[in-house]
């Protein structure tokens, strides 16, 4: 019951809202310190660990709050299928191979905003 009234919120709820980006991270930051958790840094990930990530978030999608997302029109929505994912994280692995300059600033994000949409802090 609770996740569909969170489901139902679409701004974040008082203790993760920021004015700025670079604010929100530090909200999420501590909320996930205060969690007592085992993390590590976004840099200490590889690129296929970002992806092997939100492959694992994604499978646990419900289409319930999807539906929900959708109707309010809220960032959280999916935005693509898995096998979209999988299409651009070839481009990626493609690029990061022939440059060797690829920010992995992208596929974080990605992780982020996808468990948003799962996990309630």
């Amino acid at each position: 019951m609770m996740d569909s009234v969170v489901a139902r919120t679409p701004k974040p709820r008082a203790h993760l809202k920021g004015e700025t980006p670079n604010h929100v991270n530090s909200l999420l930051n501590k909320a996930l310190d205060n969690m007592s958790l085992n993390l590590k840094d976004c840099e200490d990930f590889s690129i296929e660990d970002l992806n092997r990530i939100h492959k694992e978030i994604a499978c646990h999608h419900h289409d319930h709050f999807n539906d929900i997302y959708v109707e309010n029109n809220d960032n959280r929505k999916r935005r693509m299928l898995i096998e979209e994912y999988e299409e651009t994280w070839k481009v990626e692995n493609y690029k990061l191979e022939k440059t060797q300059n690829f920010s992995k600033s992208s596929s974080m994000e990605n992780v982020l905003k996808l468990s948003c949409t799962l996990f309630t802090i």
